[in-house]
């Protein structure tokens, strides 16, 4: 499992990390830009995203009061890295040199990767797909945990429009390379979560209230959204 402080590690080190792993020129693409998955951004030059004022809103970095409560108890298990501490950790700004959009090709040399905009998550939300190895990486769209529909920036209506077009698109992978959690599920979620997404939305769903919004369950993942909940409120 790859919690929170595993990717604060990455985050601070992941240009020593990359650089052991490969001396070829590295560009960066995040799956979005929440604050756990751009931290080591501004260690590249170039970096990929989503031509969005929430993507240049993020690239501004974030200060020490927005983010000391992601390192805080509760948050993080393992000693800081780095001398890092609650009082001084802060998600530095970063400048996006290149834009990416839907159904572009990424071309690795022998490998290609298609990119899908599929806002919900977050508005800059993408996943990728290796159409030859029949594998697509989802970002936080997928995994087998708690899905996140209830943040600043999250959109139900979205989520449930690009849940729809993952389980589309599942039908050309066979295997999921979430974020977090599980590093390698079935594709069959795809569907599962297209169907959940309709099925919470009915009269009468069960959920249960977690932190003051909805928490709906299914089989290997729960979706949460603010209470009450959107649709409620059309």
């Amino acid at each position: 499992m790859q919690g929170f402080e595993g990717l604060l590690f990455y985050q601070i080190q992941c240009k020593s990390l990359v650089a052991a792993l490969t001396d070829l020129p590295v560009s960066v693409l995040n799956s979005h830009t929440h604050y756990d998955h751009v931290g080591g951004n501004y260690q590249f030059s170039s970096l990929y995203g989503v031509a969005s004022d929430y993507t240049a809103a993020n690239a501004k970095g974030r200060t020490n009061d927005e983010v000391r409560e992601f390192v805080g108890s509760g948050w993080v298990w393992k000693d800081m890295p780095n001398g890092v501490t609650v009082d001084n950790y802060v998600s530095r700004a970063f400048e996006i040199s290149d834009v990416i959009a839907d159904g572009e090709i990424i071309d690795l040399g022998g490998r290609e990767l298609k990119v899908f905009h599929v806002p919900g998550h977050a508005p800059d939300a993408v996943v990728l797909i290796d159409r030859e190895a029949r594998l697509m990486w989802t970002g936080d769209s997928f995994y087998p945990a708690t899905l996140y529909a209830h943040l600043v920036g999250s959109n139900v209506a979205q989520y449930e429009k690009s849940a729809e077009r993952m389980a589309i698109l599942g039908t050309d992978v066979d295997i999921l390379l979430p974020s977090h959690n599980e590093p390698w599920v079935s594709s069959d979620y795809l569907v599962a979560m297209h169907r959940a997404f309709i099925a919470m939305q009915k009269q009468g769903a069960d959920y249960r209230i977690s932190d003051g919004d909805r928490e709906y369950g299914f089989d290997g993942f729960t979706i949460m959204v603010n209470d009450p909940a959107p649709w409620e409120q059309r």
